[in-house]
């Protein structure tokens, strides 16, 4: 349903269901839902390539909901980082903007009909000099509810950490 403006009303005036629903219900569940999700803390993976959840960047969606998301991720480490979004079903699309191995500014495509995203590879060659990465993009959540969720490891597997820091941010929007 649309917004329905709410009407002064006399003291008298008798409250109905349906003038309940149209000026309180209604209205809020046309509002639109915004997400914020910080990471307050430092999380490391060392010696490892291997895809794993994120501690806190991620937020439920449910069946058919669509999303606009977008990740400032704060790094560090001398192995790139490698990353990706999960999902549960339906389709992803947007980009990681990010400095490339060489050095270069990269742009990674995310779109994808099936969970994983694909995956995008971000540089990170410095333990005191912080690295950022903004991924952004549209999610159309299919019948299946579950997470949006980032999921990151080492682009290459070493011995020093390579550490996605506190204040990374996770914002979303819901669509529809």
């Amino acid at each position: 349903m649309p917004f329905t403006a709410p009407v002064t009303r006399a003291t008298d005036f008798l409250v109905t269901a349906a003038i309940w629903n149209a000026e309180h219900v209604d209205n809020f569940n046309t509002a639109v839902m915004h997400l914020m999700v910080r990471k307050t803390a430092d999380e490391s993976v060392v010696s490892s390539t291997v895809q794993q959840n994120d501690d806190v960047l991620f937020f439920a969606v449910a069946a058919n909901e669509i999303w606009r998301f977008e990740l400032m991720l704060i790094t560090t480490g001398t192995f790139d980082f490698a990353g990706q979004m999960t999902f549960p079903s339906g389709r992803i699309d947007g980009s990681a903007i990010a400095t490339s191995g060489a050095g270069t500014i990269a742009l990674t495509n995310l779109g994808s009909n099936s969970s994983p995203s694909l995956q995008w590879v971000a540089r990170c060659d410095s333990t005191t000099v912080p690295r950022t990465h903004s991924v952004y993009g549209i999610f159309a959540n299919g019948g299946s509810a579950g997470n949006l969720q980032l999921q990151w490891a080492q682009g290459t597997s070493g011995a020093t950490a390579t550490i996605v820091k506190a204040n990374s941010t996770l914002w979303a929007v819901r669509l529809a």
